[in-house]
């Protein structure tokens, strides 16, 4: 698998080619111009604001913009995300973010092709954990794919032994599948989108209540909760942003499958020996003490009975 790490200078290039785009559209628009009949008793006015709506729409439609496999309506909240995470910090962190999730990306990639889901769904862990398998949420969500432990029955195993919510291997097959079984119930994506954040039994009790079938009439009578409300339009927003980085002048690091990713059998664990601390563990293992107590909800401070199985964070 490979990581295209050079996208800034990937992005000098793009912009470069647009601005050859930019100046052959100005070009062209004079040349219309003075071709065009002055006179013979007509009063023409031409606006700059004219010139420079014409020059957008020429440079615009050098890149055909691709169907990203659900629908993106013309809405508030996406434009204002498509904003936040095209430009500045945001565009910086996305950029990141992808660079630093491309090994999950590719695993998920062939999954979704395999599942014969849409690929847009490959940005999905952007909005959940930032691509981190180690993430825990303040509501106790966990792991690439942010599994509350309420939601993981026959999709992942959480016991006193294992928690393959920090799988991101497993996680990831169980996210898909999970999703896969909201589409089949709900028969749209925005609403299975809003499922996997919300329940699938809370949304279809606002579709109930609402006698709507639509994502964006819940939203409009304000029946889903806010998270939600902001949830599918910020993955909409994302993942038209990267699949249709060329229509919009941005360049986001991509990854190509060389041969597949083959995940590990079994996330790795330690059981605590006597004598053992979380530091030492850390220390033993390499990974960080903040990580470790992170991924099993424990307190750096706090002490270890022997025979605890711990998971290690995934490297």
């Amino acid at each position: 698998m490979i990581c295209r790490r050079y996208y800034k200078k990937e992005k000098a290039e793009k912009l470069k080619v647009r601005r050859v785009i930019l100046s052959l559209c100005m070009s062209l628009t004079v040349y219309l111009v003075c071709a065009m009949p002055f006179g013979h008793g007509e009063d023409v006015r031409y606006d700059q604001r004219d010139f420079m709506e014409f020059f957008d729409k020429l440079q615009t439609s050098a890149v055909a913009r691709q169907d990203i496999g659900m629908n993106i309506p013309d809405n508030g909240l996406i434009h204002k995300y498509r904003t936040q995470y095209s430009s500045g910090w945001g565009y910086k962190w996305l950029a990141q973010t992808l660079e630093n999730g491309a090994l999950y990306r590719a695993y998920t990639r062939q999954k979704l092709a395999e599942y014969g889901l849409p690929a847009c769904l490959e940005y999905l862990p952007v909005i959940e954990s930032g691509f981190n398998p180690n993430a825990r949420s303040r509501s106790g969500a966990v792991g690439l794919w942010q599994f509350m432990e309420n939601s993981v029955a026959n999709y992942l195993v959480k016991n006193e032994t294992v928690d393959e919510r920090y799988n991101p291997w497993k996680s990831t097959d169980a996210a898909l599948r999970k999703l896969s079984a909201n589409y089949q119930q709900f028969g749209d994506w925005a609403l299975a989108l809003a499922a996997y954040n919300l329940g699938a039994g809370a949304v279809q009790r606002a579709l109930d209540k609402s006698g709507d079938k639509d994502y964006w009439s819940l939203v409009e009578a304000g029946l889903l909760r806010e998270q939600t409300v902001q949830y599918v339009p910020k993955f909409l927003a994302v993942a038209d942003l990267v699949m249709n980085s060329g229509y919009y002048g941005l360049v986001f690091p991509d990854v190509t499958d060389a041969g597949g990713v083959v995940p590990p059998e079994e996330q790795p664990v330690y059981v605590v020996q006597e004598g053992d601390t979380l530091w030492g563990i850390s220390r033993r293992h390499n990974v960080l003490l903040t990580e470790l107590c992170r991924v099993n909800n424990l307190d750096a401070a706090g002490l270890l009975t022997i025979g605890k199985v711990l998971n290690l964070p995934i490297k």
